[in-house]
């Protein structure tokens, strides 16, 4: 049986990661979540395809 959906996606932020890039180099000592929490939901995401 075939069912259409629609789906509405709305931009919301930029991701930064330049902050995550000064944490693994070293030159950060906290770890930035937000940029933490964009890869986490992205490569969930990619990993379900």
């Amino acid at each position: 049986r075939e069912r259409e959906f629609r789906v509405a996606i709305k931009f919301v932020a930029r991701a930064d990661l330049h902050h995550l890039g000064e944490f693994l180099a070293g030159r950060r000592a906290e770890a930035p979540q937000e940029a933490l929490q964009v890869l986490d939901i992205v490569l969930r995401e990619l990993s379900t395809q």
